[in-house]
């Protein structure tokens, strides 16, 4: 699974916020494979994302 497919998925859903398992089950896809895209995604802020709590969970949304 890409980063793009990943991107393609949140953009489909971009008012929703989803955490990384919702993703990788929308996407029939393992959870290490998408959290791994995720992460990049994040680190490239090409993604919106959000701490949930404090640890280290969070969610993603398509970024306008």
């Amino acid at each position: 699974m890409a980063q793009q497919d990943v991107l393609d998925f949140l953009k489909k859903n971009k008012d929703m916020w989803f955490f990384a398992r919702d993703i990788s089950e929308g996407l029939n896809s393992s959870y290490n494979c998408i959290a791994r895209n995720l992460r990049s995604l994040r680190e490239g802020n090409i993604i919106d994302f959000k701490n949930i709590g404090n640890r280290s969970i969070f969610m993603y949304k398509y970024k306008e």
